[in-house]
């Protein structure tokens, strides 16, 4: 079923997949992750975190119309492969500067010149193995293509969501109890405190209504910690 010739081009054909899987990890987690940071850090509107997200979408239309288009007089298909990683490596890893201190704009901008490249990528990457692969084996060469960057976007999925929602928990964990102990709140209702100032912050009005001596004041000093 999956021919083993297939697997031994690897200049030509494997390593494909492996740069697939990787550039699939990224770009689906980010996809999902960066309205969830907009949601965490700067609003719970719906609109405005639509309207956030904007630069990061138009910029995956724009890339998945300009690379066709151009990537064959460039030339230097792998190159232009390399370059593309390295892109999304680089400008994914520079978003994170954007998060502490919170810079709202930044965080919209800098992942939208990094997510996309996974577009750029998986056009050049079918371009390359179409080249290569024998015809009779075109049809299973491009499926594993999509397995792989779909199984990559499913791992990356579950492995970032995860560490996600972990280093979240701990980094508002920590604001939450500062914010609610220099308010006068009692220390031993902290784990009553810091998941309700959570679902508080997230749209849910009545989160912190049971904390015992919460006010609107101290509601506010929760959100905005």
């Amino acid at each position: 079923m999956f021919p083993l010739k297939l697997f031994v081009m690897f200049r030509r054909y494997s390593v494909l997949l492996v740069v697939l899987f990787v550039s699939g990890m990224n770009f689906h987690a980010m996809s999902a992750l960066l309205p969830q940071g907009f949601l965490y850090m700067f609003t719970t509107d719906g609109i405005q975190i639509g309207t956030l997200s904007l630069p990061n979408t138009l910029m995956i239309g724009f890339t998945g119309v300009l690379a066709p288009l151009i990537a064959h007089k460039v030339g230097h298909i792998k190159w232009q492969l390399v370059i593309g990683m390295a892109f999304q490596a680089v400008f994914i890893g520079a978003s994170a500067g954007t998060v502490y201190p919170n810079h709202k704009f930044a965080y919209a901008f800098v992942p939208a010149i990094g997510v996309p490249m996974f577009v750029w990528v998986t056009i050049l990457s079918y371009a390359i193995a179409s080249l290569h692969v024998p015809h009779s084996n075109l049809g299973v060469a491009m499926g594993l293509l999509g397995t792989f960057r779909s199984g990559g976007g499913a791992v990356g999925n579950a492995l970032f969501n995860t560490i996600f929602q972990e280093k979240f928990r701990e980094f508002a964990g920590e604001e939450v109890t500062n914010a609610a102990v220099s308010n006068g709140l009692n220390p031993a209702d902290l784990g009553l405190i810091i998941p309700a100032a959570i679902q508080y912050n997230m749209g849910n009005p009545r989160a912190l209504l049971n904390v015992p001596g919460i006010t609107p004041e101290i509601q506010e000093a929760l959100r905005v910690a």
